[in-house]
C-alpha cells in the first residue's frame, strides 16, 4: 500500500516536471522566432534604406531565408512599412520612403534604385 502511495506521488510530480519543461521549451522557442523575425526585418529595412539613400541606379541583392525556424512566412511591403508575419505573429519594421515595389521571395532579391523607387525583384 505505501508502494502504491509513493509511487502515484511520484508519477504526480514527474507529470508537474514534465508540463513544466514542455512549457518552457514552448516559451523559448516562440523568443527563437521572436528575434529571428526581427533580425530579418532589421536586415531588410536596412538594405532598403541604404538602396533609396544610394540614389538612382543602385543595385544588391539580399538573401533572404526559406523559413524561420521551419516555419513559413511572408514579407511586404504597404507602403513605407515592411510587414512580416511568421507563427501568426506580425513583425514590422519602417523604411524612408514609400516608393517600394516589387515582392520579397525566399533566396536571392535584387533590390535596385529606378528615380527614388525602391524596387525588388523586378
Amino acid at each position: 500500500m505505501e508502494f502504491m502511495v509513493l509511487f502515484t506521488l511520484f508519477l504526480v510530480v514527474a507529470g508537474i516536471a514534465l508540463y513544466a519543461s514542455i512549457d518552457r521549451t514552448t516559451d523559448i522557442t516562440k523568443t527563437k522566432i521572436g528575434v529571428e523575425a526581427s533580425s530579418l526585418v532589421s536586415r531588410i529595412t536596412t538594405t532598403v534604406n541604404s538602396v533609396y539613400l544610394q540614389g538612382d541606379g543602385f543595385s544588391t541583392s539580399m538573401a533572404l531565408p526559406y523559413d524561420i525556424l521551419s516555419l513559413d512566412y511572408n514579407a511586404s511591403f504597404q507602403s513605407n512599412q515592411l510587414l512580416l508575419t511568421a507563427a501568426g505573429k506580425l513583425y514590422t519594421g519602417y523604411v524612408l520612403t514609400g516608393n517600394v515595389t516589387g515582392n520579397l521571395t525566399a533566396g536571392t532579391n535584387t533590390i535596385r534604385n529606378s528615380g527614388g523607387w525602391v524596387i525588388i525583384n523586378e
